[in-house]
């Protein structure tokens, strides 16, 4: 398999593990994670795809490492879902 089928794999599944059961957010960051490898789909050149890579693997990082929901539990009460 190749590394940008299994990073567009693993972010897909980083995706629904960091935003559980919001369904509206995994929709939009799942378009988002298509849509930039859909328009990237036909660079050639190695060492761009490297850095594109690279990026792709720093995105995963920083979904799981820094995103953290919240939710509104009432007026003045949050609730986060910590991971």
């Amino acid at each position: 398999m190749s590394k940008a089928l299994q990073l567009y794999r693993q972010l897909h599944r980083t995706t629904r593990i960091v935003f559980k059961d919001d369904f509206a957010s995994i929709g939009t960051v799942s378009a988002k994670i298509r849509g930039e490898f859909e328009k990237n789909r036909n660079v050639k050149n190695e060492a761009a795809i490297e850095e594109l890579l690279k990026f792709g693997q720093e995105s995963d990082e920083i979904l799981r490492k820094f995103v953290l929901q919240i939710e509104q539990v009432d007026e003045t009460t949050y609730r986060t879902h910590i991971r």
